[in-house]
């Protein structure tokens, strides 16, 4: 699964806290699909230090 957010469409409406605002949601979406993995019996983990490159082959074909 991956998440992303968009700053700009933040930044209209709140300025300067648009990316504080953007890291808080982010940051409860992650525990959300922490805790519904961990309801399942899986694992979620967080992937730090992935490139671009990466990401862009994580759907496949």
């Amino acid at each position: 699964m991956g998440l992303s957010s968009i700053y700009w469409r933040e930044s209209w409406k709140y300025g300067e806290r648009a990316f504080r605002y953007c890291q808080h949601d982010a940051g409860h979406a992650i525990a959300a699909v922490a805790i519904s993995a961990a309801a399942l019996g899986y694992e979620a983990r967080l992937m730090e230090h992935v490139t671009d490159t990466e990401i862009a082959a994580l759907p496949g074909d």
